[in-house]
């Protein structure tokens, strides 16, 4: 039980050293070009990405995700299907894509760039030959090759960004360095490979593929909705200056609860899912996890809070300009989506993908609340409170599925959630009653203090999760063995 302890820990230090580089490398290329470019252009480029995430997202049958379940002696046969899958999936996708550029360009009131919108229809082929090998090697919690394939094209890019930004001082610039980003990730996985690309075909692996994505294909619908619904609302009922800045705070928010995210699933899903036969050691192991990820969400809600809008104006510059209360809201959204990483987790360990797939859907109302919202007037920010509730309802909607399929008792949710919402409320009273300077700067600084107390303290007042950050401290830093007491976690 040690040795996989140590393993998880190993593994979770590569993850989270590599997503933090991604995303970092990401958030500061985006901040270079922003700095140089319009929020009206800076909003076309978001919604280029956008359209290429509708398409992947509509044809993602988590293949994936699929390896790093699949069982050892029969990780090749399945590594030739999936890659066969991907191949037809980014074909189709690519098609798709082409012919949706025109309404695309017009639903984000941007016809100008309909060429551009036809240009990123090469990305989801191109992904397609990606070497899954970097999934079925996280099976057996060996995460170096996906870092190295995500990690090397980030920096390289975030090195090229400004010059390129100057040289072409609109939204083109982050489509080429999109372009860029795609064929370097897919080369990389290549070269990073242990096994030889072959494609392959097996009905009845395909069959049971399918069993497990086929939901996904609707939970990808769902979350385009969840991770750009808000984006199409500003796009169509407010500025494009807005649309712009609200692209940037999403960057800020969004980042984080991806890097939690990705590593959570890396993490979680072979670990959890080499439980299914011991429900009293899985039930204790997710409790420990969701008592973690609360640690992130409530140091963000206090963050955004506290100071929010001054955060984007400080990253991005004075000209990212966010309606009082816009950015506070959208920063408990991403909070609550933190914390529904976990009933996330282990509904795709045990298979069932219809839990998170129910969760997107309750969140998907929300979306269309802010859309029923800003189509009668309402000032922006209720888009965000409207989004803010929908996490809130997805949350809870999952821990109750979950409870029913799993035998996971939902009040394992109610604490880690109070604590986020009072700290949150908290945060954003403080601001009401309370002279806290106004400077960007200054303000972002107080955010970023009273968020990490907030981090460190619920760490500390949890055994459970102040036993892992102290193991993780005594295992990479100071080489000591793991804790006898602890080798159950």
């Amino acid at each position: 039980m040690s040795s996989r302890r140590g393993q998880l820990l190993r593994g979770g230090t590569t993850l989270m050293v590599g997503e933090v580089v991604v995303q970092f490398c990401g958030l500061l290329r985006n901040f270079l070009v922003a700095r140089v470019i319009a929020p009206e252009q800076f909003g076309i480029a978001a919604a280029l990405a956008m359209s290429i995430s509708l398409v992947e997202m509509l044809g993602d049958l988590g293949a994936g995700r699929f390896l790093t379940r699949a069982s050892g002696e029969d990780g090749d046969a399945w590594l030739r299907v999936a890659h066969g899958i991907s191949v037809c999936r980014g074909i189709i996708a690519g098609v798709l894509l082409l012919l949706l550029a025109e309404p695309l360009a017009q639903l984000m009131k941007m016809p100008e760039a309909t060429w551009a919108f036809r240009i990123v229809a090469l990305v989801p082929p191109i992904r397609g030959f990606t070497h899954n090998q970097i999934w079925l090697a996280q099976r057996d919690l060996r995460f170096k090759a996906m870092v190295a394939t995500q990690a090397v094209p980030q920096v390289f890019l975030l090195l090229i960004a400004y010059p390129v930004a100057v040289w072409i001082p609109d939204f083109r610039a982050l489509l080429w360095l999109l372009m860029a980003n795609v064929v370097l990730t897919v080369v990389l996985s290549h070269v990073v490979a242990r096994k030889p690309y072959r494609l392959g075909f097996d009905a009845q692996k395909v069959r049971q593929l399918l069993t497990f994505g086929l939901p996904l294909l609707g939970d990808g619908l769902l979350m385009f909705a969840v991770l750009h619904g808000e984006r199409i609302v500003i796009a169509n009922h407010y500025s494009k200056a807005l649309l712009g800045a609200y692209s940037a705070a999403f960057l800020l928010a969004w980042t984080p609860a991806a890097v939690i995210g990705r590593v959570g699933f890396s993490l979680g899903v072979p670990q959890l899912a080499s439980l299914r036969n011991s429900p009293e050691a899985r039930a204790r192991q997710y409790a420990i996890g969701v008592r973690a990820m609360a640690a992130p969400a409530l140091g963000l809600a206090i963050l955004f809070g506290l100071s929010g809008r001054e955060l984007i104006a400080a990253v991005f510059g004075s000209d990212y300009v966010l309606p009082a209360g816009f950015a506070a809201w959208l920063g408990l959204g991403y909070a609550f989506r933190i914390l529904r990483n976990p009933p996330a987790v282990i509904a795709v360990a045990d298979g069932y993908t219809v839990s998170p797939m129910a969760g997107n859907f309750v969140r998907v109302i929300g979306v269309g609340a802010g859309w029923t919202l800003a189509a009668r007037g309402a000032e922006p920010s209720a888009v965000m409170v409207c989004g803010a509730l929908g996490e809130v309802g997805a949350l809870i909607l999952m821990a109750i599925i979950n409870a029913r399929r799993l035998s996971i008792p939902a009040v394992t949710h109610l604490g880690p959630s109070a604590v986020v919402g009072l700290g949150f409320f908290g945060a954003l009273a403080l601001t009401q009653i309370a002279p806290l300077p106004t400077g960007p700067f200054v303000r972002t600084l107080i955010g970023l203090s009273a968020g990490g107390f907030a981090v460190v303290a619920w760490t500390i007042a949890n055994p459970a999760t102040r036993h892992l950050a102290l193991d993780f401290t005594k295992h990479h830093l100071r080489r000591q063995p793991i804790s006898p007491a602890n080798a159950e976690l």
